[in-house]
Order: C-alpha cells, then structure tokens, then sequence
C-alpha cells in the first residue's frame, strides 16, 4: 500500500510539472487567448498613455496650448520613461483575433519596425532632455517626436 501511494505521488507530481511547463510554454509564446488578449490591451493602455503625454506637445506646436516649461519637462520626462515600455508586447504575432490596431507589417518586416522603435525612443530622450529649456528647443524636438510617431504608424497601424 505504502509503494502504490509513492508511485501515485510521483505520476501526480510529474503530471502537474509536466502540464505546468506546457502552459507556461503556452504562455510565454503567445498563444493562449488569455495572454493574447492582455498582451493587445497592454500595447493599447500604453500607446495610449504615450498619445496622452504627447497630446500637449502637439497641442503647443498647433498654437492650442500655451508652452510651459514645468508642464512640458512633465510630459517629456513621461514620454521618455514610457518610450521603451510598448515594444515588448510585440515580441510574437498574435493570431488575428488579438492585432488590434496593429499591422501584421510589424511582424513581416521586424528591421524596419525596430528602426522606427529606435527612431521614436531617439526623439522620447531628445525632447526630455530640452523640454523644460525653452519653447523653441521644446518645439523642435516635439516636431521630431510627432515625426517619429507618424512615419511608424503610417506604415504599423491599421485604420
């Protein structure tokens, strides 16, 4: 009786590893709909954030907003913590059903995606570090962000 429990508690265990390591297998490539769906809803929430902080930028190179230097630092030191955040999220292609707003470019030309990440994160770093300096400067880099953002979306965003 003693050896028949053992040998249960072992065919137990060693089905619990071994359905553990397929889920998080499963998991860790993409492909169980609970981690497709949180995995589209992050790239969302954070491309989001990203829009907000810039919106402020856009609105000031519109002549909308007025610029402010403590205001503009804020939003720049933001964009600059959250510029490198997104890209994770679009280490596997999905299936269809989880792209979102994304292109299924992103995952057919990785190069050229990771040159318009670098681009963007490039411009994030800049207008942080010229932010809060002047309207000017802020301006110029602001345009370069707004640059940056659009070139990767013209290409990596459906309409």
């Amino acid at each position: 009786m003693r050896k028949s429990k053992f040998w249960y508690g072992i065919a137990a265990a060693m089905c619990l590893l071994v359905g553990q390591a397929g889920w998080e297998t499963q998991a860790h490539s993409g492909h169980s709909t609970e981690v497709q769906e949180t995995t589209k809803k992050y790239r969302a929430g954070v491309m989001q954030v990203i829009s907000w902080n810039a919106a402020y930028f856009f609105d000031v190179l519109k002549g909308v907003a007025v610029y402010d230097a403590e205001e503009a630092q804020k939003r720049a030191d933001n964009l600059n913590a959250l510029a490198a955040m997104p890209w994770e999220a679009f280490a596997e292609r999905p299936s269809q059903d989880y792209i979102g707003h994304s292109s299924p470019a992103i995952w057919e030309n990785p190069e050229d995606f990771q040159a318009k990440i670098s681009a963007f994160t490039d411009a994030a770093s800049h207008l942080a570090s010229v932010a809060g300096s002047g309207e000017g400067a802020a301006k110029a880099a602001a345009a370069q962000l707004g640059g940056a953002c659009k070139e990767c979306h013209d290409d990596y965003t459906k309409e």
